[in-house]
């Protein structure tokens, strides 16, 4: 043990513990490595905290790998708080409201972003993010790259669109539509291939749309068997017509 330990090991037993320094106590290690150190133990010599000639402070580690390093649980406040990884490279929050974590990227805002479990064990974000992008434009979530569901259910305020078979409702004639479609190169109401490009599709919005197609192809096919059906009896007729002359 150093000559610096001996002198701090003294002054903590010849002083009582209400003892107030006049200025601050100074150590100076002889060596810069983490062999070199200043460490306080309890009555058993286990090593309660240690700081390294690097200069790395160890809490309940006797070898801190970095400038802070705490082997065990760290408690705040007076609410329980507490920050542990007792699974490994894991870390847990705990606390007997509702934890949160918040992000800001200046010294004067509350938070930008804040990660917070609420009560039902549901974990919330209160702002934007962004997964494989830096810039979510104003959406709420915004994914720069694939993603994967079992399940995705969009709910709108508009009305669904089964407006379509109103008996008031006019589709367009069929001889319209192609003709749109010769002009425009794509369906009425559905965006071109170019704004699709440009601003992306909003999914609500686009199923309603295919879903107002859908329903107005339905009508053609209705309207094209009844046609179908009509000619079919017409011939049967005349050939009976025929056949009995």
């Amino acid at each position: 043990m150093k000559t610096s330990h001996y002198i701090i090991s003294l002054l903590l037993i010849i002083l009582p513990l209400n003892y107030v320094f006049p200025q601050e106590i100074e150590a100076k290690l002889s060596g810069n490595t983490s062999g070199e150190g200043f460490s306080v133990k309890d009555n058993l010599n286990n090593t309660l905290f240690r700081i390294t000639g690097e200069g790395n402070v160890g809490i309940g580690t006797t070898n801190p790998l970095r400038k802070m390093q705490v082997n065990g649980a760290l408690g705040w406040g007076t609410t329980n708080a507490v920050l542990q990884t007792d699974q490994g490279a894991s870390i847990e929050l705990r606390g007997d409201g509702s934890p949160y974590i918040d992000f800001s990227n200046n010294l004067v805002s509350d938070y930008n972003v804040r990660l917070v479990l609420n009560r039902n064990n549901i974990l919330e974000i209160d702002g934007n993010v962004g997964i494989g992008t830096s810039n979510a434009n104003g959406y709420k979530l915004a994914v720069g790259g694939n993603v994967i569901a079992e399940e995705i259910v969009v709910k709108l305020k508009e009305n669904w669109p089964d407006y379509v078979f109103n008996k008031n409702y006019e589709k367009p004639k069929l001889k319209e539509l192609e003709n749109y479609i010769l002009d425009n190169g794509h369906l009425p109401k559905i965006p071109n291939s170019e704004n699709v490009s440009k601003e992306g599709i909003n999914i609500g919005e686009i199923q309603i749309k295919m879903l107002e197609k859908i329903e107005e192809l339905t009508l053609y096919l209705i309207e094209q068997d009844k046609k179908l059906e009509k000619l079919e009896n017409d011939y049967e007729l005349l050939k009976k017509k025929f056949d009995s002359n």
